[in-house]
């Protein structure tokens, strides 16, 4: 261990010679080697002090890489940051438009409140440079001057309406996160650019996309009226959109023209422009149209949204676990879109135990009486699994489908008596509590359950039933002799 440790030390030493050396070459190497070091999660805070010397280099790729090494020290050493700072502001005025980024990028992450002027103006500036890359900085340095100085939130809000409106989407996205952070509630600042954002929308990078669709789908809910709940039967035929000068939602004849009489034209606008995005790589683009599709769209056009959501499920567990929480939630307001794809939230032996228990959650709720069966099957199949907490869940989603639906309570009764036979303990005393729910919900079947249930324990020298009172008074640890044919009451509910 103190091998590495005098290597590692060793090693600094080398690159420290490195920096301060006279030629390019063997800078722009060091630089390129602790770099490699950040990468890997390793600690190169102890050469800051050689590294900060080398921002007045004149080679271009020597100075990018020590801007990548201050924004990622600069909030640590604060002290040796600051006495750069004029560095910094002339880098701003640099020709090469990566300098002049990189430069703003290291003042914002300088979180030192008597340089918030500075920082300030020089997001103002940079706000206006001719450069959509620097103007595109100058949006992510907003949120880091506000977190610094909320003060400043009126003037930073001046720069993001002018960002807002800017027409090169390589700024909009940026502009987007910055409104969402600093200003979100001041849905008022888009309406003059609503349009051209969605217009833009497309062409955003898929980051972009999903900051600018978050936004969008605020503004959707509070501008424009539900669809789902909205009469068209009242509308007439010289009633204006949102936006009366919309081009979009009329035709040749100047009639008003919409795919749906009930959706406003502007929101038909950003629903016609999100749907493309459903076939997004990123899924949280997928999952952000999903969400506007959701609260604002038509309830007969989320069809495609279930299927791109069912898409992702081939991702990685991490994204499908989100994307099973999402589905859900949706399966119990919105279970007739997904019903096509049943058979794609069959458990995987390979799938984790947090992802097994959400596709059995989602199956239930999926269960009709007609795909009852084969889902009785799948369950079927899981009890007899290891994962005990997977088939805890198992026995529990059977209780449900028999409660939900009359036609196989039977069924669930018969195959959860049969779990009472089991060796695993577990699965018998889960098999109890659930057959004691069924049997509390279906009085039509307790008769036959609890028969079947002392047939099936007659054998045994003792017997547990969770929740149920017995007539005479039982002992204190819950158990007694099934010496006499077992008559039981279940608790009234609470």
């Amino acid at each position: 261990m103190n091998c590495k440790i005098l290597y590692f030390f060793f090693r600094n030493d080398d690159l420290k010679l490195m920096l301060d050396g006279s030629k390019d070459s063997l800078k722009l190497e060091a630089m390129k080697r602790i770099i490699g070091m950040i990468a890997k999660g390793r600690d190169a805070s102890d050469l800051f002090p050689a590294v900060v010397k080398n921002v007045v280099s004149k080679n271009i790729e020597v100075k990018k890489l020590v801007y990548v090494y201050l924004v990622r020290y600069a909030e640590e050493q604060q002290d040796l940051a600051l006495l750069s700072i004029s560095t910094f502001q002339r880098a701003l005025k640099d020709p090469n438009q990566l300098i002049r980024a990189s430069a703003l990028r290291v003042l914002s992450s300088i979180r030192v409140p008597m340089i918030v002027p500075i920082v300030m103006l020089a997001i103002r500036d940079s706000s206006s440079d001719m450069s959509p890359y620097v103007r595109k900085t100058a949006a992510h340095a907003i949120p880091k001057l506000y977190s610094l100085d909320p003060e400043q939130k009126e003037e930073l809000v001046s720069i993001i309406t002018k960002l807002l409106s800017d027409k090169a989407p390589l700024v909009v996205g940026s502009a987007a996160m910055a409104f969402s952070e600093v200003c979100g509630d001041r849905i008022n600042l888009l309406h003059s650019s609503y349009r051209k954002l969605c217009g833009l929308l497309l062409d955003i990078d898929e980051w972009g996309q999903l900051a600018l669709l978050n936004v969008l789908t605020v503004y959707a809910r509070t501008c424009f009226p539900d669809p789902n709940h909205h009469d068209c039967s009242g509308e007439s035929e010289g009633e204006k959109p949102f936006y009366d000068s919309d081009s979009d939602a009329t035709d040749k004849g100047g009639r008003k023209r919409s795919r749906s009489p009930s959706v406003d034209p502007d929101l038909r606008l950003l629903l016609r422009v999100a749907k493309p995005l459903l076939q997004s790589r990123n899924a949280g683009v997928v999952m952000a149209v999903a969400q506007l599709y959701y609260h604002c769209g038509p309830v007969q056009e989320l069809g495609p949204v279930a299927k791109s959501m069912v898409r992702l499920l081939r991702a990685p567990p991490e994204v499908q676990s989100v994307v099973l929480t999402c589905i859900a939630s949706l399966t119990v307001t919105q279970r007739s879109i997904f019903e096509p794809f049943l058979k794609s939230f069959f458990v995987r032996n390979s799938d984790p135990t947090h992802i097994k228990l959400l596709k059995v959650e989602i199956l239930t709720n999926l269960a009709t009486e007609s795909t009852a069966p084969v889902v009785l099957r799948e369950y079927q199949t899981y009890v007899t699994a290891s994962d005990k907490v997977f088939v805890a869940a198992t026995i529990q989603a059977i209780g449900r489908l028999a409660v939900m639906i009359q036609a196989e309570t039977e069924t669930c009764l018969n195959g959860l008596l049969h779990l009472l036979s089991s060796k695993d303990e577990n699965v018998v005393c889960e098999a109890v509590v659930v057959v004691k729910r069924v049997v509390g919900g279906a009085a039509q079947s307790a008769a036959a359950a609890v028969s079947r249930a002392a047939a099936l324990l007659r054998s045994d020298s003792w017997c547990y039933v969770a929740g149920w009172r017995e007539q005479r008074e039982r002992p204190p640890c819950g158990w007694w002799r099934s010496t006499a044919p077992i008559t039981l009451a279940p608790q009234p509910r609470s």
